[in-house]
């Protein structure tokens, strides 16, 4: 559904890189199932925790990836003209700064397409990572060394 109707939007524009390859980053979201099947992991609890992780990478480089494509592309309605020559490694470092909500200033969106999905990013990528914050609160946090029960248990002479 994404590899076809850009190769025919590249055509029409005659620019044969237009795609949206990046999304390809969504598939680490299958890593927990792979291990699951390899049987390196098998509780619950680590299960979980490499489940987040996943989900937080892949959102995490595919929102790299379409800022990358974005900024690099510039905007259509001003003929490709606005655009800024962004790396892969500059794009994943603003999205790590953009998603800790610190914002250096450094790197930032100059084209009207970048900036748009930044306040689409900010509004719904940011909510993704604040409802994981909890649930990686409670898993790390519910083995303390006196959570469990205490029993006395009796041997024989």
């Amino acid at each position: 559904m994404f590899t076809i109707p850009p190769s025919f939007v590249a055509l029409y524009l005659n620019r044969n890189w237009i795609g949206f390859r990046f999304l390809r980053a969504i598939r680490i979201m299958n890593i927990p199932d792979i291990l699951q099947y390899m049987g390196l992991i098998e509780r619950p609890r680590t299960i979980r925790i490499v489940q987040l992780a996943s989900q937080f990478i892949a959102v995490w480089f595919a929102a790299a990836g379409a800022v990358h494509l974005a900024e690099n592309s510039g905007d259509f309605f001003c003929n490709f003209e606005n655009g800024q020559e962004l790396d892969v490694f500059n794009a994943i470092y603003f999205m790590i700064v953009t998603m800790t909500t610190v914002g250096y200033g450094d790197v930032f969106c100059k084209t009207y397409i970048g900036k748009f999905f930044m306040l689409l990013f900010l509004i719904g990528g940011l909510a993704f990572f604040a409802t994981m914050i909890p649930e990686f609160s409670n898993l790390f946090g519910s083995n303390g060394q006196y959570s469990g029960r205490y029993c006395i248990v009796k041997g024989k002479r």
